[in-house]
């Protein structure tokens, strides 16, 4: 059955790596100017975004290859639509490769998904603590903070680097699932404190890369919200 699942996904996933590969080309011939979305006009951000997979370096060989492609064709998927099922076999794996920060994140989207929130956040924080400098980890966690109003903790979180490149200095690549996370957090936080122009610049920017995420729409959403209430309180100033 697992082998089965596996050839099936194997397949769709090498379908749409077609197309993907198509993307990263385009892409790696492009280099992202975000200067204007930054408080340092001089800053240029430059590097490609894949539509690939990557593993990182510090991370690619503490599990096998094998566990690789059970994470990525199998429980991946089974984390939005198998949860319930999906959270043992995760659990067993963070027992023998504790090491492993994928894992834990996989975790708590299968427990998100389930509706278990309060054990969502308790395993993103835990991710975070584990692993700092792991970017979904900085994302999810700096995520609880915005839905919260916590917003002075965001820019500790990112160590006050609003940009991939500035965050990692020693990466030229970035898939596009880290990019649209991180932007997406970064272009939400840039609209709750009222620094509309910047998140601007974060949504073109994510739009260039991937239009029809589901984090990019949301961006695109609050910044129009913003804009409508900042027009509505503007114009019941005027009639003052």
């Amino acid at each position: 059955m697992k082998k089965n699942r596996k050839k099936k996904l194997k397949r769709k996933l090498s379908k749409k790596g077609t197309v993907a590969r198509k993307k990263t080309a385009l892409h790696k011939s492009k280099q992202f100017k975000l200067e204007e979305a930054f408080k340092d006009k001089n800053h240029l951000i430059n590097y490609q975004i894949s539509y690939d997979p990557i593993e990182l370096d510090a991370y690619k060989d503490i599990v096998p290859e094998d566990i690789k492609e059970e994470m990525g064709f199998v429980l991946y998927p089974m984390c939005s639509n198998e949860p319930k099922k999906v959270i043992k076999r995760l659990l067993e794996l963070i027992n023998i490769y504790p090491a492993y920060p994928k894992t834990y994140n996989y975790l708590a989207i299968a427990y998100a998904k389930m509706g278990r929130y309060k054990k969502s956040k308790e395993i993103t924080y835990e991710t975070y603590q584990r692993f700092p400098e792991y970017l979904f980890a900085k994302v999810n966690f700096a995520s609880i903070c915005l839905e919260n109003s916590e917003f002075e903790k965001i820019p500790i979180i990112l160590e006050n680097k609003f940009d991939l490149k500035l965050l990692y200095p020693d990466r030229d690549v970035f898939h596009v699932v880290e990019a649209t996370a991180f932007f997406g957090l970064v272009g939400r936080y840039f609209v709750a404190t009222e620094k509309i122009r910047r998140a601007q610049n974060i949504l073109k920017f994510m739009e260039s890369i991937d239009s029809e995420c589901h984090i990019t729409k949301i961006l695109k959403k609050e910044i129009k919200q913003k804009l409508l209430v900042s027009s509505i309180k503007k114009k019941i100033l005027r009639e003052f």
